[in-house]
């Protein structure tokens, strides 16, 4: 039997709690899903916080705070899931297509890298094309 992806997981929990599936652009459900994700991102925020205060300190973070910053972090992914099952939105393929886009940074094998670490677009860089999917 085929696992199932994360957005079929999110379509059978909006089927069950009878929410919108597959709608129109609107704003007031724009903003509904929007404001999901940014409650869940301020949960994130605050286990991340909280571990960096204790290695702030030089103390261990235990385990069942890095447990709770995975829950925060499958959290945010469910209401991103459930962003795109609400309008109907092919994130598997579109994320297939990003991972594609952000391969093609690379110059010459290497990453060109910011003093933070964040990868820069290499002279390479394709953008992800996503028309097709909308």
């Amino acid at each position: 039997m085929k696992e199932k992806n994360r957005e079929a997981y999110v379509a059978e929990f909006h089927t069950a709690m009878d929410m919108e599936r597959h709608a129109r652009l609107n704003m007031q459900l724009l903003q509904f899903r929007m404001s999901l994700i940014q409650e869940e991102m301020l949960e994130l925020k605050d286990a991340v916080d909280h571990a960096c205060a204790l290695l702030w300190y030089h103390k261990a973070v235990p385990a069942s705070d890095v447990a709770h910053i995975l829950k925060e972090l499958a959290d945010c992914q469910y209401v991103i899931s459930g962003f795109a099952d609400t309008f109907g939105l092919q994130m598997q393929p579109a994320f297939i297509r990003v991972h594609e886009s952000n391969m093609s940074k690379l110059e010459d094998g290497k990453p060109v890298k910011r003093r933070d670490g964040k990868v820069l677009k290499g002279k390479n860089y394709t953008p992800p094309n996503l028309l097709d999917l909308v």
